[in-house]
């Protein structure tokens, strides 16, 4: 009877150790199933970063670039805008010579006539400033039409006709009395 006892034993211990290593084997398996799972949430957490970080990426870049564009929209503006306060300027400077030169011949029509060679040489100082010649002297009369317009940046088409309002006239000798008359005196 020892010897049934022994191996009741044995195989008592054998079916202990038998189903301590089912309980690992389905520990094991628990636990892998659970890091497949975990490693399979930080794979897809870890996707959706590298995707938020590249779209916040490309979008940084697209608002670079564009920053860039405005950048060299602005530099561009103002050197036009300078262009165009140089351009004012100077029709501004003509524009006065002209209202002296337009004085100058009223006074003269109101307080009588002065002689020629007066007139001829208070023109020829106003018109030296203007670029004309002397030799022109008083054959020439030169009119300028000032318009002003105050445009928007989204009308750009019209900012190119902005000068359009600019005109010369140019005529053959003149007496005073028609020069007067194209001054502005009726």
């Amino acid at each position: 009877m020892p010897e049934t006892v022994m191996t009741a034993a044995l195989a008592s211990v054998n079916f202990y150790v038998g189903q301590l290593e089912l309980q690992a084997q389905l520990r094991e398996s628990q636990l892998q199933q659970k890091i497949n799972k975990v490693q399979e949430a930080c794979k897809r957490k870890l996707q959706e970063v590298h995707n938020g970080y590249t779209q916040a990426k490309r979008k940084y870049l697209e608002v670079l670039q564009e920053k860039q564009n405005l950048e060299a929209d602005r530099a561009e503006l103002q050197q036009k805008y300078a262009q165009k306060a140089q351009q004012a300027r100077k029709l501004q400077e003509m524009f006065s010579k002209v209202q002296q030169e337009k004085e100058l011949l009223q006074s003269a029509h109101r307080g009588g006539i002065p002689s020629r060679e007066d007139a001829g040489q208070a023109f020829t100082s106003n018109a030296a400033g203007l670029g004309i010649s002397e030799r022109d002297g008083l054959n020439m009369v030169t009119t300028i039409h000032r318009k002003q317009v105050f445009l928007g940046p989204e009308q750009h088409r019209l900012n190119a006709r902005l000068m359009t309002g600019s005109q010369q006239h140019f005529g053959g000798p003149l007496d005073l009395e028609e020069a007067c008359h194209l001054a502005g005196e009726h």
